[in-house]
């Protein structure tokens, strides 16, 4: 995968993709499996703005059967299952415990209701899949077996609980990066620090956009039969290029997730604030992923940040809703915030506000032809949204159809199979003498394209060794990002490449030999690097 915005400016596409998360990911892989000629471009990295500000979750939205939103629960749900297949490396069943009460939301009724129609709308949830994947159904618990499994659960009011399934996602950048480099394999022409500065016109057709490289400051255009603005939380910022297009208001959800030490040890739980909003303590890499909130943000979009008062009242919520959890602002190892972008709608409050998105052909809405937005979408859907505007696309381009299989084949490196059994095989093999565990580590990060990545233990004598002393990444790991993957920054790698910065520091001195080898590889200069460190911590500073 290489980065060159000239080659892209000397080039015709049939689709030119304005935005590098996961729904634009998946919309130039689909493309390209179809046939068509693509070009992507990101204006930060690929998947670091809200694809990475998740829950971590691949999900049906249980909470989305109260708005009656039986469409969009179901869509999830088959979707999960389809993550489950073609990216078995990143998407693994977990289960989740409700505590139901009698006073406040988590009723057992009302509980007891919602888990048996999602059960139902998931009736094919194990079709197909390998033995690992499969997700049975719920149960019920007493108050007493809910204690013996959450002994630091409100004991007062308690009637009982209900276990279910859902789907952590291991690291959703990575998976975001495995779409893009399917759709990159695939042919598809992929940039990432490539800011659309402008739409190109001729009369009322959009040609493709300018963009400008954000470390040289050159535009290039980029030229296209058909635009697609997938853009997100900035969606009506791109919109706003294209004179004669009709406002659309993206409402934007601002959603905040704390990293702490381990508060639960097998389920992810759920409450329920005393506002009424849901919330998850699951966990992730050896701790606890706490979140999310849900406010309106009006400000700029590249300015999101967690604020001392975002961290306070969280904190709060969640010692109100489990008190075993005595946190503080202290507690907070890491945290990150995120933009949902919404469809305007007129609610109360954006957590009522439906997940559904929406697709606008330009040529049907303003008579602009070759410009296509969508706005709204969530991680889970988000192959299906693009198979769907792959097909609006082949239909404005006067293609012929041409099904989608992204349902059916892996993205990069999901050729696992089962992941239990892949890794056992593997493990036993072990033929550069790595480990167990730091074989299994590189085989959950990278799936079955772990074996690209040792090719690099072969050139490099350093590449087995340890980054850091609490992690199992190596430094061929470094090697391979830059070569194979597009990483440009410390924060690429430490945030996106790897997930050595997603649960806090690692540690001055990792963060440093990362930032000098990495420099090593890409030519910086000492002040590169040390602006590459300050940075990084810069972006996981937890504010106080």
């Amino acid at each position: 995968m290489k980065r060159d915005l000239d080659h892209m400016s000397r080039q015709s596409f049939d689709l030119l993709v304005i935005g590098g998360g996961i729904t634009g990911a998946c919309l130039a892989r689909d493309a390209v499996m179809r046939g068509l000629k693509v070009a992507l471009v990101e204006k930060a990295d690929f998947g670091s703005a809200t694809t990475a500000a998740t829950s971590k979750l691949i999900h049906g939205g249980l909470r989305y059967l109260k708005n009656l939103e039986f469409g969009l629960v179901r869509e999830s749900l088959r979707e999960r299952r389809i993550l489950e297949r073609i990216a078995p490396h990143h998407v693994y069943p977990i289960p989740f415990l409700i505590p139901t009460y009698r006073k406040g939301g988590n009723r057992r009724p009302m509980i007891k209701a919602a888990m048996v129609l999602y059960d139902i709308l998931s009736f094919d949830k194990s079709f197909g899949l390998e033995k690992d994947k499969r997700i049975p159904p719920h149960r019920s618990f007493s108050p007493k077996e809910v204690l013996e499994k959450e002994p630091g659960l409100a004991s007062e009011g308690l009637t009982g609980g209900y276990l279910y399934y859902d789907c952590q996602n291991f690291n959703p950048e990575r998976l975001c990066l495995d779409v893009i480099l399917s759709a990159s394999l695939g042919g598809a022409a992929v940039a990432n620090y490539a800011e659309v500065v402008d739409l190109v016109r001729t009369r009322r057709k959009v040609t493709g956009a300018r963009v400008r490289d954000v470390f040289t400051q050159k535009e290039y255009v980029i030229n296209a039969a058909v635009t697609a603005n997938v853009s997100g939380p900035w969606a009506d910022r791109i919109l706003g290029l294209c004179k004669g297009v009709q406002d659309r208001k993206v409402r934007r959800s601002k959603g905040i997730h704390i990293i702490t030490e381990r508060l639960t040890d097998t389920y992810a739980l759920v409450f329920q604030t005393a506002g009424g909003r849901h919330f998850f303590i699951i966990p992730w890499r050896g701790y606890s992923l706490s979140g999310t909130t849900d406010t309106e943000f009006e400000g700029d979009p590249d300015h999101v940040a967690v604020t001392a008062k975002d961290l306070e009242d969280f904190v709060a919520e969640i010692n109100q809703a489990y008190p075993r959890a005595n946190l503080t602002a202290k507690s907070v190892r890491y945290c990150y915030a995120g933009l949902r972008p919404i469809v305007d709608q007129e609610v109360e409050t954006l957590y009522e506000a439906s997940r559904k998105y929406e697709i606008y052909d330009h040529k049907e809405d303003e008579d602009i032809e070759g410009f296509v937005t969508v706005i709204g979408g969530k991680y889970t859907t988000s192959r299906s949204l693009a198979e769907k505007v792959v097909t609006l696309i082949l239909k404005k381009l006067g293609r012929p159809f041409i099904p989608s299989s992204t349902d059916k084949i892996p993205v990069h490196g999901g050729s696992t199979g089962d992941m239990s059994r892949y890794i056992e095989r593997e493990c036993a093999a072990d033929s550069h003498h790595l480990g167990p565990s730091c074989l299994e580590h590189l085989i959950r990060t990278y799936g079955s394209a772990y074996t690209h990545l040792l090719k690099f233990l072969e050139r490099d004598p350093h590449g087995r060794n340890r980054l850091c002393e609490a992690h199992e990444d190596i430094q061929a790991q470094i090697s391979y990002a830059v070569s194979q993957e597009m990483c440009i920054t410390l924060s690429d790698f430490l945030l996106r490449r790897t997930g050595l910065g997603t649960v806090g520091d690692p540690g001055s001195e990792c963060v440093r030999r990362c930032a000098e080898i990495l420099g090593s590889k890409l030519g910086w200069q000492p002040e590169r690097i040390e602006r590459e460190i300050e940075h990084f911590y810069e972006q996981i500073r937890v504010p106080s």
